[in-house]
Parts: C-alpha cells; structure tokens; sequence
C-alpha cells in the first residue's frame, strides 16, 4: 500500500493534536527516513524467529553433546582417581610394613650392640678388679718383705 503525501499530511495533523509538534517532527522524520524496502513484514520477522529457533536447537544439542562428553571425561578421571589412590594405599602399606621390619632389624641390633657393651665392660671390670688384686697383693708382700728386712 503506498502511502500519499495527503495521508503523510492528514497524519501529521492528527499527530500534532496528539503527541505535540516536538515529537511529531520527530516521528515524521524518522517516518520520511525509511524507505518501504527497508521495514521489515510478518513474513521477515517469522523468517528471523525460524531462524533462531534452528539456532536455539542447534546451541541445545551441542550443548547435550558436551554435557555427555564431560560426564564421560569426569568418570574416567573418577576411575582413575580411585585407582591412583588404590595403588597409593598397597604402596603405603607395603613401605609401612617395610619400615616396621627394619625397625625390629633395628631394635635387634641395638639389643645385640648392649649385650656386647655390657659383655665387655664386664670383661674389662673383671680384669681391672683382678689387676687391682694382684698389684695390691704385690704392694702387700712388698711392705711385708721390707718390714722383715728392717
């Protein structure tokens, strides 16, 4: 439908009378600015609708898609968070019972090592008990001898 310059004029009186002639220049410019082949019909707003709507489900089904592939991603790294753990734990027990082996091997050898020092400070005490004797006994007949000399 074409518009007339008498349908532009009757509109603009009647604009005047209803929104003031501020906004009316305004409007009729904006009015007189587009041109027919720029105003968009039902039929170009149904095709920009149909348009995002294909997007829309386009955007939903790669969402799905990745959504699915995080899940798979997120129970592999479960899987192998469970068995890195597990073979953490057989590696602690088995270190921990290694350590309380070498800790009896340990307690053994310092057993042994105070049954040797104690063998041999017996040892050495007998033989200095004995020394001590002997040179008392020796000092003793000495004395004894030079009191029957003088």
């Amino acid at each position: 439908m074409a518009v007339d310059e008498k349908a532009r004029r009757q509109l603009r009186t009647r604009l005047l009378d209803t929104i003031g002639p501020e906004a009316t220049d305004t409007l009729m410019e904006e009015l007189g600015a587009l041109g027919r082949d720029q105003l968009a019909t039902r039929h170009d707003v149904q095709l920009g609708f149909a348009k995002v709507e294909r997007d829309m489900t386009e955007l939903r089904s790669d969402l799905k898609t990745d959504m699915a592939e995080l899940r798979t991603d997120m129970a592999e790294l479960r899987t192998e968070l469970k068995t890195d753990m597990a073979e953490l734990r057989t590696e602690f027990k088995t270190d921990m019972a290694e350590l309380r082996t070498d800790m009896a091997e340990l307690r053994t050898d310092v057993g042994e090592i105070r049954t040797t020092v104690a063998e041999r400070l017996e040892q050495q005490t007998r033989q200095m008990l004995f020394g001590l004797i002997g040179s008392m006994a020796t000092i003793s007949g000495i004395a004894f001898g030079a009191a029957r000399l003088s």
